[in-house]
């Protein structure tokens, strides 16, 4: 458990001034803590590429040419960056493949019914699609996840270890 001056936030949680039985109610003892660790959303990175087409004024004849020429040539954008850089894939596969689990999940059995059970999902499946991709047993991970959280002990992480080879997504 962290210490007070670790949380971000501190959420006290008090009863009632008066009890049922009409008498005052006094704080006795230090609270009993409880901390629940949350995962922040996780939100894709969008990039938006523009092509900005039209008249080139302020040039002569002659640098219109050269701009022309160039163009046709195949200078290339962002957009087509995939076609001079072999490390760009030319589709978004991956992503829509790592996204293709939950999107059947939610079409086989309908959304859930709570923000809590989104959370529950997300991070479900940000953890199974997390261990594919690292080669590790998501079984394993997730058994020594419950016996960290039993013993009060570190968690274990999901960050890559360094110098593990990441398999490609398969499926």
């Amino acid at each position: 458990m962290l210490d007070e001056d670790q949380v971000d936030r501190i959420v006290d949680c008090k009863p009632e001034a008066i009890c049922e039985c009409g008498g005052l109610v006094e704080r006795l003892h230090q609270p009993q803590r409880h901390q629940v660790f949350e995962v922040p959303p996780m939100r894709a990175q969008v990039d938006e590429c523009r092509n900005l087409r039209g008249p080139l004024r302020g040039l002569r004849q002659a640098a219109r040419g050269r701009a022309a020429g160039r163009r046709a040539e195949g200078s290339t954008g962002p957009a087509r960056a995939f076609t001079t850089n072999a490390k760009l894939a030319p589709t978004n596969n991956a992503a829509e493949q790592a996204l293709r689990s939950i999107v059947l999940k939610r079409k086989i059995s309908g959304p859930t019914r709570s923000l809590r059970g989104d959370h529950f999902l997300s991070r479900g499946f940000s953890v199974h699609e997390t261990c594919l991709r690292q080669g590790r047993d998501v079984w394993e991970f997730m058994h020594s996840a419950v016996h960290a959280f039993i013993a009060n002990a570190v968690p274990p992480s999901l960050l890559p270890q360094t110098g593990a080879a990441v398999p490609a997504p398969t499926g």
